[in-house]
């Protein structure tokens, strides 16, 4: 019956992605809806921002590509997930930055602990928030959309409900404004034993990157070829021995951080949640992922007022990978709107 509900709920809420849709002519009521979306974002540049008063911001690499023309609209914030870097979403980047109707700047930054980014010992999703906003204030941008993967996906929406003046609307990828754990059904059990795999590979005794592969395939058992090539895209060759990009032990100290969505100490109350973010909000979900999951449903309604989700067909959890080309389609009609 669970699942007859969900099923029923995300008919009704598909029915409302059109409104995402490139269309060349529009009801009455879409002008309406138009119209409210504007006043939301009239009350939301109005809202102060609590970043500003947090801990300081560490410095963030990030790799800008301009807007194609002089007629530009907002810049698109592109935000990777968990071991995850800006050069693994560059290709997919251009592909969007190409297509889309009317340009825009896409800046993709390393978050920190993560690519070329600073170091630091902790990474709440404030704190990550607190430097996505430091560089946006080093590259002279005002308001963003911000589009987010996984862990990306979090910090995105830790901004919005944040900083709403800053951000213009969202795209979440797959993921929840939820705490996760390893008994939940979704992949942060593997999560927590790639970490664990990687932090015990002897780099001093690697000869090549292929004894890593193996020593994650054998003693670790991670049979996912790809996704073992992915996180050992961390691993870089420094002088005559082996390293880590990412602070891997900071990562590991983090994780209950990263599962958890916990804005308390940003927000400064234990007993309510941030005011919801009301600009356009699109969650997207792998159809083979379960990181959105029904029970999510309520808290994302609460967080985020205009939120439409969306599924991608034959995706998992990286969907930007298993489905490049729909994902181009789907974000490009979000921002194209």
């Amino acid at each position: 019956m669970r699942q007859l509900i969900f099923a029923l709920f995300l008919t009704a809420v598909m029915s409302q992605a059109s409104a995402f849709q490139p269309q060349p002519q529009h009801l009455p009521l879409r002008h309406q809806r138009i119209e409210l979306q504007r006043q939301s974002r009239l009350r939301a540049a109005r809202q102060p921002g609590v970043l500003t008063k947090e801990r300081e911001a560490v410095d963030l690499h990030y790799i800008d590509i301009p807007a194609n023309g002089h007629d530009s609209r907002e810049a698109v914030l592109l935000l990777h997930g968990l071991l995850g870097s800006s050069r693994n979403w560059m290709t997919w980047a251009k592909r969007l930055s190409s297509e889309l109707d009317t340009s825009r700047r896409i800046i993709v930054p390393d978050l920190r602990n993560h690519g070329s980014s600073t170091h630091a010992e902790s990474m709440t999703y404030a704190e990550m928030a607190q430097d996505v906003l430091r560089l946006l204030e080093s590259v002279n941008e005002d308001r963003i959309v911000c589009v987010g993967h996984s862990m990306g996906g979090k910090v995105a929406a830790a901004l919005g409900l944040l900083e709403p003046s800053r951000v213009d609307g969202l795209v979440i990828v797959d993921v929840a404004p939820v705490p996760y754990s390893t008994e939940d059904g979704n992949d942060w059990k593997e999560i927590r034993r790639i970490i664990n795999g990687l932090q015990a590979l002897p780099l001093h005794a690697l000869s090549t990157r292929q004894d890593a592969d193996r020593g994650l395939r054998d003693e670790h058992g991670i049979d996912d070829d790809a996704l073992r090539a992915f996180v050992l895209t961390n691993l870089e060759r420094h002088e005559d021995s082996w390293r880590w990009r990412i602070n891997l032990d900071a990562i590991a100290r983090s994780l209950e951080d990263l599962a958890l969505f916990d804005l308390e100490a940003a927000w400064g109350s234990e007993s309510e949640l941030p005011p919801p973010y009301e600009g356009d909000t699109l969650f997207v979900m792998g159809s083979n992922s379960r990181y959105i999951q029904s029970r999510h449903l309520d808290v994302i309604q609460r967080l985020f007022a205009s939120f439409t989700l969306q599924t991608v067909k034959e995706a998992g959890h990286w969907v930007h990978a298993d489905q490049p080309d729909r994902m181009v389609q789907v974000v490009k009609a979000y921002l194209d709107r």
